[in-house]
């Protein structure tokens, strides 16, 4: 508990002066909680916005690395002459025209071999048919040449393919991630709302603990004035504010059979102690509430009273703060007295804090 610095006993205060700022433990603790979840909450959000912006920029570097390549892909295409297809038939055509022909001409060979030996056939013959035979055999692995490099372009095609089905697959996962995040992100920034409700309430709360002056007057007395860090319990009084003319209210305890013999707005007689031969009676002294709560006035609970608060006039000032005396209230029934145990204080400027 905070207590304005400024109470003293007799000081002043108006309506709406500060009076004391109530500190409830638990509501602290849970007003600590939810700003610990909500900060906990913040960067949570800023780390999946900061994966988020991570994840997006990954997709856009895939895709500009497929783009590259596409884009190499189709320049080699561009340099390529002709029908890939269509040439890749003429080469496989002109290996098997080749193949036969050296077939014949080694089988032409391999006839001529007895005759070269028995010399029987011209050394020339022989030499231009040695000559085609290389010739074909260059040829055949020229064009088996060209033919690799085609098939090599069409496993080129197919690695494409692969590449460009991968690329896709890393960019459906790495939008899928994406997608997680926004979600995440929806979800706590739903969190902070619901956290910043729940801190602005438990503020009000706290807010509602400022006790605040509901009268114009001055403090009573000294130890009307609580201590910093005191511990209050409900119901406990804190400040009483009083004002030195006007009414006067009073309390008085009222045996619990009696009660049903008070009824507000009731005239009654009071004598002051300090001067008992002043009585205050008529429109000067009234009922001006009855307390709805039976209280125990002894450890065993066996006696009872209602607490009634009477409103005494006191435009002369004669009444001092503190003051006791008797009250007597006659009714149909009985005539009964009680002696008011509580000090007197200004009626309807009483404040119970």
């Amino acid at each position: 508990m905070e207590i304005n610095p400024d109470l003293q006993p007799g000081s002043k205060v108006q309506t709406g002066d500060k009076i004391a700022l109530l500190r409830s433990r638990n509501l602290e603790a849970e007003l600590f909680r939810v700003q610990q979840e909500l900060n906990q909450a913040k960067e949570q959000l800023q780390q999946q916005i900061r994966k988020q912006v991570g994840i997006t920029s990954q997709i856009q570097t895939i895709e500009a690395e497929a783009a590259a390549l596409e884009a190499e892909w189709e320049m080699q295409n561009s340099l390529a002459t002709g029908d890939r297809s269509s040439r890749l038939q003429v080469i496989q055509s002109q290996i098997a025209s080749s193949q036969t022909q050296l077939a014949a001409v080694e089988q032409d060979l391999n006839r001529m071999a007895p005759l070269e030996q028995e010399q029987a056939i011209p050394q020339a013959e022989i030499s231009r048919m040695r000559r085609e035979r290389d010739k074909l055999l260059g040829d055949i692995a020229t064009a088996e040449q060209e033919r690799a490099a085609f098939q090599q372009t069409y496993a080129d095609d197919r690695d494409k393919l692969q590449i460009q089905a991968q690329t896709q697959t890393k960019i459906a996962l790495a939008q899928q991630q994406v997608l997680s995040a926004e979600q995440e992100v929806q979800l706590l920034q739903t969190q902070i709302q619901t956290l910043e409700q729940r801190r602005q309430a438990l503020q009000g709360d706290r807010q509602g603990l400022t006790l605040y002056a509901q009268m114009d007057g001055e403090i009573s007395q000294a130890d009307s004035i609580p201590k910093a860090g005191q511990e209050l319990k409900q119901g406990q009084s804190l400040v009483q504010i009083i004002h030195r003319q006007g009414s006067m209210l009073g309390l008085v305890d009222i045996p619990e059979p009696d009660i049903r013999y008070v009824k507000l707005g009731q005239p009654f007689h009071f004598r002051p102690t300090q001067n008992k031969l002043r009585i205050y009676q008529g429109d000067e002294a009234i009922v001006q509430g009855i307390e709805p709560t039976v209280r125990a006035t002894d450890p065993t609970g066996q006696k009872k009273v209602v607490r009634v608060a009477i409103e005494v006039q006191n435009q002369d000032g004669e009444l001092l703060d503190g003051s006791t005396g008797y009250a007597r209230i006659y009714s149909e029934d009985m005539i009964w007295y009680q002696r008011i145990w509580r000090e007197l204080e200004k009626n309807l400027g009483f404040e119970r804090i």
